[in-house]
């Protein structure tokens, strides 16, 4: 695995700077090319197809989520083993903010904050997109002498409500002490989760506490009893009778409980669901990602496909309200397009070939030979794995039959030679790229 400091970017400079962390990402300090603004730069290194296709889906949605309290994302780029996401830096997390407060300061703007919040996931949530990861650490703030302004980041986690390829997986990740209970649980969960997740972060604005997480305890475990929030003494004298109904609807264990907040004129908040032809705009995407993949410009292709996915999959989660027809010639289109979105995914981890290096020969070219040299200590092996790395090729062709062969092909020989031909790193590397192809022709297979 390269190393995630070890980068070279062409939008960004990147400072040594470290301001957060965690999964397979970092976040530092940076500044788009030619720019002195400094800019957040979140760098993923993406090891798996899991990790692309979620690095993937935070670009796209924050590209159409344009919204005050929603931090915005100004640039992106897809290196050989990075994608570099640029967004708005603010002045640090919420979380140093109640760290650095005390509590007396932090409740005189618990309303502001909150109220934003939950503007920003009621824009979200018009938009059928579940963030899924609200907590202090994914909230940044600027500050002014009278006021403060807060934008909601890391969407890494979100889920569209009624996407094909996930009806919001209930084993979908999170920090677990500001999850909600059905998500603990591993039941069914939908927008009013964030509200949850809101509540606590409120709560902690108030009382500057966690509502239920007590140290050494297991939070989960816990939580299966339904425990009350654990008020500080004179709580009641401490904060209006108003702001504790909110709390509670917000912490509701029953998520229709939770709704109420969603209209709220203390909130100064306004909950409209909004209606957009999806499918027209999934169209317009799909066109403008054929014409990006026609002049070599695969990372837009990608996104575009992926964009148009998503919008395809949204269009048949409201279309109940229209005829079989309909619904039957969109279930069609989304299949074609998931797939497109799917293969896009290699155009641009493995079609490099509008990045030249000063050798002459393309990104694609170098990173077949790395996989090469760090795979086949054999002949035979790199013969195989010359096959399988083909047919993502062919993926990018749109050669489905090809790819589909070839995989199988390659799978049925590493299956025979992996216990005894390579060891140690190379076995690694390997199994990886075995459970990759797998997987990709399970896709083609069910496809």
């Amino acid at each position: 695995m390269r190393p995630i400091v070890d980068i070279k970017s062409r939008c960004f400079d990147i400072s040594t700077e470290t301001i957060g962390a965690g999964g397979f990402s970092l976040v530092k300090i940076a500044y788009n090319r030619g720019h002195k603004t400094p800019i957040a730069l979140k760098i993923c290194h993406c090891n798996s197809e899991t990790e692309w296709l979620q690095s993937l889906n935070e670009i796209c949605l924050l590209k159409k989520l344009v919204h005050t309290n929603i931090a915005r994302i100004n640039n992106y780029e897809i290196t050989r083993f990075h994608v570099l996401i640029g967004i708005d830096k603010g002045e640090s997390t919420l979380r140093q903010f109640i760290s650095n407060e005390d509590v007396h300061r932090l409740r005189s703007y618990a309303i502001s904050i909150t109220s934003q919040i939950v503007n920003a996931l009621n824009f979200i949530h018009c938009h059928k997109i579940i963030h899924g990861d609200i907590k202090p650490n994914n909230i940044i703030y600027t500050a002014s002498s009278d006021n403060i302004r807060i934008q909601l980041i890391d969407f890494g986690l979100s889920h569209v409500v009624g996407r094909l390829d996930s009806s919001t997986p209930v084993n979908a990740g999170g920090t677990k002490v500001y999850l909600a209970p059905e998500r603990l649980s591993h039941s069914i969960y939908n927008e009013q989760s964030d509200i949850f997740s809101a509540g606590i972060v409120f709560f902690e604005l108030l009382f500057k506490l966690h509502p239920f997480y007590i140290e050494g305890e297991n939070y989960v475990e816990f939580m299966k009893n339904k425990p009350d929030p654990k008020f500080p003494q004179g709580y009641q004298s401490q904060v209006s009778k108003e702001w504790l109904e909110i709390l509670c609807s917000m912490l509701s264990y029953n998520p229709k409980n939770r709704e109420e907040v969603r209209n709220n004129k203390l909130l100064k908040t306004k909950y409209e669901g909004i209606s957009v032809d999806h499918q027209l705009e999934a169209l317009n995407n799909i066109g403008k990602g054929e014409e990006a993949e026609k002049t070599e410009k695969y990372t837009d292709a990608a996104i575009h496909f992926m964009d148009a996915s998503i919008n395809l999959a949204i269009s048949k989660h409201e279309a109940d309200i229209q005829t079989k027809d309909f619904i039957a010639s969109l279930d069609t289109q989304i299949i074609s397009y998931r797939k497109k979105a799917f293969q896009s995914i290699h155009l641009f981890k493995h079609s490099f070939s509008q990045y030249k290096s000063t050798g002459g020969k393309s990104v694609y070219d170098e990173y077949y030979e790395y996989l090469m040299e760090v795979t086949a200590s054999t002949p035979s092996l790199k013969h195989y794995l010359e096959i399988g790395y083909n047919a993502e090729l062919y993926l990018c062709e749109n050669k489905c039959e090809c790819a589909f062969q070839n995989f199988m092909h390659a799978l049925k020989y590493l299956n025979q030679v992996m216990p005894s031909e390579p060891t140690g790193d190379r076995k690694t590397i390997i199994g990886k790229k075995m459970l990759q192809w797998t997987n990709m022709a399970e896709t083609l297979r069910s496809s």
